[in-house]
């Protein structure tokens, strides 16, 4: 069997095991189910780049680098809005918990569909989108994502470095974008599915 065979047929099954809900689900899906909480179909992405980069290492350990994700619900954009004249704080952090949940879904893809690959949360850029209006309180709405990655993902995984700032607009007007940095252990299917 080439290795072109094997390649292929590794992608194929990390392609198709991606597109589905996981059987054997890890202890981070069974925490989002305890907290009544699920990650999102896969949504494309919306516009001419990839839903995330891996950036392989020699060490067994990847740093996978996410795209911005913003809040999507139900096939549609939501949270479409500012903080401080539109939305309050409270709304802002489930508006950043949205953009979590969706980032989420494309780091279980890079991970070969198994999130507890993940060995370090290293970094969330959080963007709020509050047009001129005098809002401080962008690092209280970051929160929202970060509160829920330290409680996936634990103690010992979960902490991680953190940008928050005020913007005066973002795509499709929503009121939260978030980008991040992720390490994980790979293996071959993981090293295969992040050209996809």
């Amino acid at each position: 069997q080439s290795n072109t065979m094997r390649l292929n047929l590794v992608f194929r099954k990390a392609f198709h095991a991606s597109s589905r809900r996981f059987v054997s689900a890890s202890s981070v899906e069974q925490r989002l189910e305890a907290l009544g909480l699920e990650l999102p179909d896969l949504k494309p992405p919306g516009g001419s780049y990839v839903p995330y980069r891996i950036t392989p290492s020699i060490d067994g350990r990847s740093l996978v680098h996410m795209a911005g994700s913003v809040p999507y619900k139900d096939s549609a954009y939501c949270y479409i809005g500012q903080l401080g004249t539109d939305f309050s704080v409270s709304e802002g952090q489930e508006a950043a918990q949205l953009c979590l949940l969706g980032m989420l879904s494309h780091l279980r893809r890079a991970c070969g569909g198994d999130l507890d690959r993940v060995s370090a949360c290293v970094r969330l850029g959080v963007f709020v989108n509050t047009g001129s209006a005098p809002f401080t309180e962008q690092p209280q709405v970051a929160n929202g994502a970060s509160d829920l990655l330290l409680e996936l993902f634990g103690p010992q995984v979960g902490p991680h470095v953190r940008s928050a700032v005020g913007v005066a607009s973002l795509p499709r007007g929503v009121a939260v974008e978030i980008e991040g940095t992720f390490e994980i252990s790979t293996d071959d299917q993981i090293t295969i599915s992040k050209v996809s």
